[in-house]
Parts: C-alpha cells; structure tokens; sequence
C-alpha cells in the first residue's frame, strides 16, 4: 500500500514539474535559433542567434475567449555594434479555451500596408500583416513584454530603431493561439518613391541589407503557413524560417511522412476498422454474410456523409471580433 502511495505522489510531482515546465516564459538572456518554445507551442524563427530581453504577462483586450489564464509575452532582438536591427515579439496563452480566439487587430487595419484578411474553419483563425509603427508609440507599448524588454536593451546600452516594420502573424486552433510580431528597423519616413526601406539585420561580419518593405508580404504568408501546420501538428518536420528577401532554392522534402501523408493513412486505415467491425457485428447478429456486408457499406455511407455535414457546420462561421494582447502591471512577469 504505501508503494503504492509512494508511486502516485512520483508520479504526481513529474506531472506538476512538466505542467510547471510547460507554463514557464523562456528567461531573459537565454540565445534561441530556429525554433523557440513558447508555453508549449513552438515558435519559428529567422536565421541567426535571438537574445531574449524580457517577458510579461497580460490579458485579452476584447471579447474573452473563455479562461485562459494569462498571455505570455517575450521579446528577442538581434543587435549589431550596439544598435537593435530586429525584434520578436512572441505571445500564446497559458491555458487552452474552448471556443477559439479572435484576430489581431492589426489584421483588420484599413493603413497596413499589407494583410491576408482574417480565415476562419472550425473555430481556427489565422491572419497576417505588415505595418509601419514608430518604437515609441502604443502599439508596441501596449505588448506584455515591450517594457521588459525596452529596459533590458537599454541597461545593455542598445540603441532601438526609431520605427519598425512589423510582420504579424495570428494563428490559432479551437484551443491555442500564437501571435508573432517580427519587426525590422525601417526608416521614420517613406523613401522617395513612396516605398519605405527596412534594414535586414546580419547573421555574419557583412553588413545589414536595405530591403523594400514589400518583401515582408510574402515572407509573412509563408511565415504564417508554417506557424499553422506546428499548431495542426507539432511531430511534423519543421522547416527554418529564410530571412526577408531570401532567394532560397527548392529543397528535398525534409525526412519523414507528411503531414497530409499521415491525414490520408489515418482516414484510410479508420473507415476500414469500422467497416470491419461493423460487418462482423451484422453476421453475428444476423448471420447472413449479404446482410453483414450491406450494414457495414450502410455504416461506412452515412458515417461520410454525417462527417462532411458536420465539418460544414464548423465552417459556416461569421466574422470573429479582434481580440488584442496587452500588458497587465497586475499580472507577474518573468
């Protein structure tokens, strides 16, 4: 008895170290590359070593989506000789919902100067956009992790960019979301030719690269697609962000099944366990082989059609109202 005793306390404090794990922030002065996990959900990253400056917490400013706990926020930079050439901002929430989150509202803003528009499919919501703000206004004051992260580059003795071209990206399931703001140090005010420059930041001992903001368009509908299919599937092979601008060259398809690939083995390898079963229910209620096999196609029609009824239900869905992270004094950080 008291084995067992001694074995559900083990495995209860495992449990409570990986729920505890799960839930932490990444720490300030921790180096990502590729891939940072955020609350359990995994977030890309460009190429390069990304610094972590600071952390928060903050609530959902909107409609509430149900209990979610809190949204954890982190900010990553890359500098270079003292100056920031760029920023992430990352933010998930702590505790799965029911119901599905809303878009940014940056996905709706009329002045961006690119956005996908806002997709909607049983209770996922995914939605991208590029923007132009200045470091000093409220749309990156507002962000759980900015004045952490502020205050850290600045006891560091970084200098921030005057203005910033942000591409965000929205992306959720019923239950998770993660909002990713990459941002690169752009010029205060447009060029010229009405087109405003961005300033790549440098992997290496070159120097950054000038870009034209527009570049930031595709870049973050692929960014976007890739932060879906980890949310839809956190085993499939994960592909490294290129930076803006990248002229990358097509690749193998990385080692493994895919992620459609195991989608179409499941549905296969479903249908034919429950045709099975279904017909050997009928024969050994009936006994007749003919009324066996008739059950189980019956079975196997009405299961297909219920299916699609169902997921179009889930898709007929109206517009979502935006729903925006903030920080919270309130709340802890870090």
């Amino acid at each position: 008895m008291k084995r067992g005793l001694l074995g559900v306390s083990v495995l209860l404090a495992a449990l409570s170290a990986n729920v505890g794990r799960a839930s932490d922030l990444p720490a300030a002065g921790e180096v990502h590359r590729s891939t940072m996990p955020l609350l359990g959900k995994p977030v890309p990253l460009p190429p390069g070593d990304w610094i972590v400056l600071g952390q928060g917490y903050g609530p959902v400013s909107g409609p509430s989506p149900g209990s979610y706990g809190a949204i954890g926020g982190v900010m990553l930079a890359q500098q270079r000789d003292g100056i920031v050439e760029a920023v992430i901002l990352a933010h998930s929430n702590v505790l799965p919902v029911e119901a599905g989150w809303g878009p940014a509202g940056d996905c709706r803003n009329i002045g961006a100067l690119y956005a996908t528009g806002v997709r909607t499919r049983a209770r996922n919501v995914a939605c991208a956009y590029v923007v132009i703000t200045p470091t000093s206004g409220a749309t990156l004051a507002q962000l759980p992790a900015w004045a952490a992260g502020r205050a850290e580059a600045m006891r560091r003795g970084w200098q921030l960019p005057g203005a910033m071209a942000v591409a965000g990206v929205r992306a959720g399931d019923r239950r998770d979301v993660v909002d990713v703001r990459y941002a690169w140090a752009a010029e205060a005010a447009p060029a010229r030719d009405g087109r405003t420059d961005i300033h790549r930041a440098s992997t290496g001992p070159a120097a950054p690269l000038r870009l034209r903001a527009r570049v930031l368009a595709p870049w973050v509908v692929r960014t976007m697609t890739e932060i879906e299919n980890r949310i839809e599937d956190p085993l499939a092979p994960m592909a490294d962000l290129p930076w803006p601008g990248a002229i990358t060259r097509a690749s193998e398809a990385p080692a493994g099944t895919s992620r459609w690939q195991r989608r179409l083995g499941q549905a296969v390898s479903n249908r034919a366990i429950q045709a099975s079963l279904a017909a050997a229910v009928g024969f050994v209620v009936t006994g007749n082989p003919y009324t066996a096999g008739a059950i189980a196609a019956w079975h196997s029609l009405a299961d297909g059609v219920g299916g699609h009824i169902v997921e179009f239900g889930w898709e007929w869905e109206g517009a979502r109202p935006a729903m925006d992270f903030v920080a919270d004094a309130t709340l802890p950080a870090g």
